[in-house]
């Protein structure tokens, strides 16, 4: 699956989270600023100095800045099922997390923090009684284990496939930021800005986000 449906841009020099906003507003149809653009708001603020995001709720702060349609929630990570309920509702969902290998997730410690968003969920565990794979509908099951999310980021066009229990790890692991870069804007030193953080976005417009990835 490519996601060629949302205009690709690689998150260089750090902007993997305004990257991830920026993928936002296209997704929900709205206007698109450049990248450029809206690095230079969060660096007036006093965000960041390298596109680099370390807090959720400044995050969430220039995405509502930017875009005054979104309703940006910043929340503990949900539980699965609460995450379920979510992508139901057609809220778009921002986490925080560890970047391995393949883009990822991973537990390094916080060291290679980024973004992704979630796309749609899928069950992939043994249900005697569904016949098909179905996504993004209520289905009971007990197997939060198996729950696996399709995510996008600003490192490659292709939409990922991974599990939320391993999602949802990778990003309670994030502890430390990398010292490559010494003046990154980190409000808190233990990375508790991102840690069990998350935004959940909605539109005030009558829009189903992503609705025309296939």
């Amino acid at each position: 699956m490519e996601n060629s449906e949302l205009e690709y841009h690689s998150s260089e020099k750090f902007r993997c989270g305004l990257v991830a906003v920026q993928m936002v507003a296209q997704a929900y149809g709205l206007p698109i600023r450049n990248v450029d653009e809206i690095f230079q708001y969060a660096k007036q603020k006093g965000y960041t100095n390298h596109g680099e995001m370390f807090s959720a709720d400044w995050l969430a702060d220039v995405a509502v800045s930017l875009w005054p349609m979104l309703d940006v929630a910043v929340e503990n990570v949900p539980s699965t099922a609460q995450m379920e309920q979510l992508v139901q509702e057609n809220a778009v969902l921002l986490i925080p997390y560890d970047c391995g290998k393949n883009h990822q997730p991973s537990n390094r410690g916080g060291r290679s923090a980024h973004w992704c968003l979630i796309v749609l969920v899928g069950f992939l565990c043994p249900i005697k009684e569904l016949e098909t794979v179905i996504w993004n509908e209520a289905v009971a099951h007990n197997c939060s284990k198996a729950t696996h999310v399709f995510c996008v980021h600003g490192k490659s066009r292709h939409v990922a496939l991974w599990n939320y229990s391993q999602l949802v790890a990778s990003n309670f692991n994030l502890h430390e930021a990398s010292t490559k870069v010494m003046d990154y804007v980190i409000p808190s030193s233990d990375l508790s800005t991102l840690r069990n953080r998350c935004l959940v976005v909605r539109c005030h417009r009558d829009t189903t986000a992503f609705s025309t990835i296939s």
